[in-house]
């Protein structure tokens, strides 16, 4: 397992073994708060400069950390492994900005060798692949689906996106501001969507500042149901809520009270088995914050089965998941559940 620890003024790549925590090397990295990592196949794939190095991108084995290969990309996109290649966003694909056009790269995971690569119209935010294919949504120029082994495109739908999960046969997707829709990962075809509602009368505040509608940020997707945070941009709390697979109807909504208050916010919420878990966060103004908080709910109802609270003003990231352990990072330490 890797775990990239943002400590200014540079970066700390870490190989944390699972069974104790135990440090089992270490690299520095530098402008990495914004990078991504994640680790897949024995590899730990870094977005991050390398101290006095021109690569913005290693590819490490997680053994030792000895670097298998670096490259000179830098997305900020998500990037992800299928069948054995690395599959990237470049959006400066002729080598200058470019605010029209990107380019996706399939690299052998191993060598860094280039495979294929592709350059489209649009700003992809998010890359995913299941059934036979990779699917790329991006904003203005709708969600696009090429073949992973060769980079072909299959279809481009009309509608545009700006995450992807893939479960059953439908491509999940939001859109800001305020839309939630499902395509079918067949052909592109909207299956439904859903929009937010404004809190405030037509998303205007008693000081006239305008607010967008509340943002979907989708944590998680099952068989079952598609779950995720709804981020309100105004005094009203964020919330958790679950729709449908299938129809998109709302099946519970969890937080506050619907009115204003001070910040209460969650994480991303994250599927384990029955359960979805995510942090709480409460702010108060002119007294002691609320500490953060793991908390565990029932994936079917929403109900809160147990929560761990962290000490007052100990800050608490979102969690992952990794060979059966809960992984939860805080500004002081890693905490690991089993």
């Amino acid at each position: 397992m890797a775990a990239l620890v943002v400590a200014a003024p540079q970066s700390v790549l870490l190989g944390i073994s699972n069974d104790g925590g135990r440090v089992i090397w270490r690299h520095t990295a530098e402008d990495a708060e914004y990078g991504q990592v994640f680790a897949a196949s024995g590899m730990a794939f870094v977005e991050g400069k390398i101290p006095n190095s021109s690569a913005r991108f290693a590819v490490r084995s997680l053994g030792d950390g000895a670097a298998l290969w670096t490259d000179s990309l830098s997305s900020h996109v998500p990037q992800t492994l299928a069948g054995g290649r690395l599959l990237t966003v470049d959006h400066s694909p002729n080598r200058t900005r470019d605010d029209t056009h990107f380019a996706i790269t399939a690299l052998d995971a191993r060598t860094g060798v280039e495979c294929w690569r592709a350059v489209h119209g649009g700003r992809p935010q998010d890359i995913a692949v299941a059934d036979g294919r990779l699917i790329v949504p991006t904003r203005d120029h709708g969600v696009l689906a090429l073949d992973p082994a060769s980079g072909d495109r299959q279809w481009r739908s009309d509608v545009g996106g700006d995450t992807a999960a893939l479960v059953d046969g439908l491509i999940i997707s939001r859109q800001f501001p305020g839309e939630l829709r499902a395509l079918s990962l067949a052909d592109g075809s909207l299956e439904w969507s859903v929009r937010s509602e404004y809190f405030l009368e037509e998303g205007e505040g008693d000081d006239g500042t305008q607010y967008a509608r509340p943002g979907f940020e989708v944590g998680a997707v099952t068989s079952e149901a598609v779950i995720y945070m709804l981020e309100v941009y105004s005094d009203y709390p964020r919330r958790l809520q679950a729709r449908d697979l299938e129809t998109g109807e709302l099946l519970w909504d969890v937080g506050p009270e619907p009115t204003p208050v001070e910040f209460h916010g969650y994480s991303r919420p994250i599927v384990v088995g029955d359960d979805i878990l995510t942090i709480r966060y409460a702010r108060r103004e002119g007294s002691e914050d609320l500490p953060d908080a793991l908390l565990r709910l029932d994936v079917a109802t929403g109900a809160e089965r147990d929560r761990i609270t962290f000490p007052t003003g100990e800050r608490v990231y979102p969690p992952v998941v990794a060979d059966n352990n809960l992984l939860v990072p805080t500004e002081e330490r890693l905490v690991a559940y089993t």
